[in-house]
C-alpha cells in the first residue's frame, strides 16, 4: 500500500434540493450545496477508490499510528443542518462513506432548520458511518472565540460535554480560533481543532489544532471538486 503523505479535509455546511436551493441569496448559496452536485461529488470519491475516514483514523495516522492509502479523504459538515441528516447521509450511507458532523449543541432543542437529539440519536442506529463531534455548545457567533476569557471558553466546552458527552474534536466556529481557545481545547484533553477554507491538503506536521480544510460548501463543477481533492493547492 502505498503511504499517504497528505489528507484533503473536505468542508461542507448545508445541502438542499435545487427548488429550495433557487431561492437563496447569491451569498446564502456561498454555505450551501445542492443535492444532485454533492450526489455527484460522492459517487465520484467512490468510483475513484477513496477511503474515507474517522476521526480516530485521521488523527492516528497524523501521529504516524497506522498508514493510509495514497486516496484517502475525511469528509467532514459544520452546523449540524437539518438537511444533512435528511439528504446527505442517505447518500454517504449508499455510497458506504464515512463522515463527521461537527454540531452546535445549544441548537439541538428543536431549533428549525439544525438536527435534533432524536434525529442524532436516529442516525447513529442507521448512519453508523457518521459520526458527530463539537462545533461549539454555544459559540457560533462572530467574533465569540476571540472575544472571550479561558474560563469563559472553558464553561463553553463543559456545557458541550454535558449536553453531548466527552469529545475529542473540534472544529472553529466560522474557522476563527484564539490562543485561549486552544489552552481550553487542550486543557480538556481535545485532539485536533479544525479551521475553514485553508486551501491546502493536512500533511502529518501539520499543528494539531490548526487543522486546515478545504471549502467544498457551494455547488461546482465535478471537474473543480476533482482538482480540489487531487491538487496539493488550491486557488
Amino acid at each position: 500500500m502505498k503511504n499517504c503523505k497528505k489528507i484533503p479535509v473536505l468542508c461542507y455546511h448545508n445541502i438542499m434540493k435545487t427548488k429550495d436551493y433557487n431561492k437563496l441569496t447569491e451569498e446564502e448559496k456561498a454555505f450551501v450545496i445542492e443535492y444532485d452536485i454533492f450526489e455527484k461529488q460522492m459517487k465520484l470519491l467512490k468510483k475513484l477508490g477513496y477511503k474515507t475516514l474517522t476521526m480516530d483514523e485521521f488523527y492516528k495516522w497524523k501521529k504516524g499510528e497506522i498508514k493510509l492509502p495514497y486516496k484517502s479523504v475525511l469528509i467532514t459538515f459544520d452546523d449540524g443542518y437539518e438537511n444533512v441528516y435528511k439528504y446527505a447521509m442517505p447518500i454517504l450511507k449508499e455510497n458506504n462513506l464515512k463522515s463527521c458532523v461537527f454540531i452546535i449543541a445549544s441548537k439541538l432543542n428543536d431549533v428549525k432548520d439544525y438536527i435534533s437529539i432524536s434525529q442524532i440519536k436516529d442516525s447513529q442506529k442507521k448512519y453508523p458511518n457518521i459520526e458527530f463531534c463539537s462545533h461549539s455548545y454555544d459559540l457560533h457567533v462572530r467574533g465569540s472565540v476571540e472575544s472571550k476569557k479561558l474560563s469563559e471558553l472553558e464553561k463553553d466546552i463543559k456545557q458541550y460535554e454535558k449536553s453531548m458527552g466527552k469529545c475529542k474534536y473540534f472544529a472553529y466556529p466560522f474557522g476563527h480560533y484564539s490562543n485561549e481557545m486552544i489552552k481550553a481545547l487542550k486543557s480538556h484533553d481535545y485532539k485536533l481543532a479544525f479551521i475553514f477554507e485553508m486551501p491546502k491538503k493536512v500533511k502529518k506536521n501539520e499543528n494539531d489544532y490548526l487543522i486546515p480544510r478545504i471549502n467544498t460548501s457551494f455547488s461546482q463543477s465535478t471537474f473543480k471538486f476533482f482538482l480540489k481533492i487531487i491538487l496539493p493547492f488550491i486557488y
